[in-house]
C-alpha cells in the first residue's frame, strides 16, 4: 500500500498485535517501505512496543497523528541541522533553516518554532519511542472491551 511517509504504519501495527499477513504483503511488494512503517518496524523489533509507557504516557496526551508525527520530525531536524553548524562554529539563518523545512515538510512555520522551543526545552523525540506511542494509543482505542478483555 503506497501512500504518505507519515500515514500511519498499520501494517506493522497489525503484525505486532498478531496478524503478520498485511505486514508481509507490504514487505515482499514493490512499494518502499515509508518512514514511519521503517520506524515502526525498528520500534518492535527492539521491543519499545512492549516497553512500559513512560510518565508521558500516563497521562492523556494528544494523539499522534500523522500531522503530529510530521511536526514533530521536521522540528527534530530543525535541531539537528543547527545542532551540526553549532558544533562545528558555522554561523546559519536559524528563521530560513526553519521557514525552509516547514515548506519541505508542509507544516506551519508557526507550529514548527513552537515545536522546535518545545522539544529544545524538553528534550527530543527519539522516532522509534514516537511510534511506540503511537502503536500503544492505537492499540487502547482497538482493544476490545468489556469483561475478560
Amino acid at each position: 500500500m503506497a501512500g504518505s511517509e507519515f500515514d500511519d504504519p498499520i501494517e506493522v501495527w497489525l503484525a505486532a498485535a498478531g496478524d503478520p499477513v498485511p505486514l508481509a504483503d507490504l514487505l515482499s511488494g514493490d512499494a518502499p517501505l515509508s518512514r514511519r512503517a521503517r520506524d515502526a518496524l525498528a520500534a518492535w523489533l527492539t521491543g519499545a512496543f512492549d516497553a512500559e509507557p513512560g510518565p508521558e504516557d500516563d497521562a492523556p496526551a494528544a494523539p499522534l497523528t500523522p500531522a503530529r508525527i510530521k511536526l514533530t520530525q521536521a522540528a527534530a531536524e530543525v535541531l539537528r541541522v543547527t545542532d551540526w553548524a553549532e558544533a562545528r562554529g558555522i554561523e546559519i539563518d536559524r528563521e530560513s533553516l526553519s521557514r525552509e523545512v516547514a515548506a519541505a515538510g508542509e507544516v506551519a512555520p508557526e507550529l514548527l518554532n513552537a515545536m522546535v522551543r518545545r522539544m529544545r526545552r524538553d528534550g527530543r523525540q527519539d522516532a522509534r519511542m514516537i511510534e511506540a506511542r503511537a502503536y500503544r494509543q492505537w492499540r487502547a482505542r482497538n482493544r476490545p472491551h468489556g469483561p475478560g478483555r
